[in-house]
């Protein structure tokens, strides 16, 4: 019953993947661009000034757990939290210099990742990246990513920032083919 273990497998390959993928960052400085500080740093790449309450919506986190995260990185002197000229109530987090510096370091192509996949030959590589487009697809479908892709474009504009992948901070789904290590957003 090969169908029934495959869910299993995969969830199995996922979480080694991440395991694996969070130690090789560590070892190299690296922040994972898809958790915490790391996506914000991303996301205010994208953009000049974003409100706190959008951060909070895109990332899908309370604002509260917004807050504590831009807490931490004004400390680390990565953003700014300055109130909207339009709405002094509107707080804008706007990356600072070394923000800037901080967030190119992250969306640098890490040159780790592809070497797991040495173990199959190129032509199974190629099958092997078609059965991954085929069930990314199938899922984009059955968890209606068409509005997160919607809602993303209406706070950052397109939603065509060019970071990593066809899942990473090219807008959620974004169909772009670009094939990095950590598509796996």
């Amino acid at each position: 019953m090969a169908k029934q273990e495959l869910p299993q497998r995969f969830m199995e390959t996922q979480s080694l993947m991440r395991r694996y993928m969070h130690r090789e960052m560590s070892k190299e400085g690296q922040m994972d661009p898809h958790h915490g500080q790391g996506r914000i740093l991303m996301l205010l790449s994208m953009k000049e000034a974003v409100s706190q309450k959008d951060l909070a919506f895109v990332l899908g986190v309370r604002p509260q757990s917004i807050g504590e995260l831009l807490g931490k990185m004004e400390k680390q002197e990565w953003i700014t939290r300055t109130p909207s000229t339009e709405d002094r109530r509107v707080m804008l987090v706007s990356l600072t210099e070394k923000g800037q510096e901080e967030a190119k370091k992250i969306s640098e192509k890490p040159h780790f990742g592809s070497e797991l996949f040495d173990i199959f030959n190129e032509e199974e590589q190629e099958q092997l990246l078609d059965f991954f487009e085929r069930l990314i697809d199938e899922l984009d479908e059955k968890v209606g990513g068409e509005e997160e892709r919607k809602e993303f474009s209406k706070h950052f504009g397109g939603g065509h920032g060019g970071f990593h992948g066809r899942r990473g901070f090219g807008g959620p789904g974004h169909r772009g083919h670009h094939h990095d290590c950590c598509d796996f957003f």
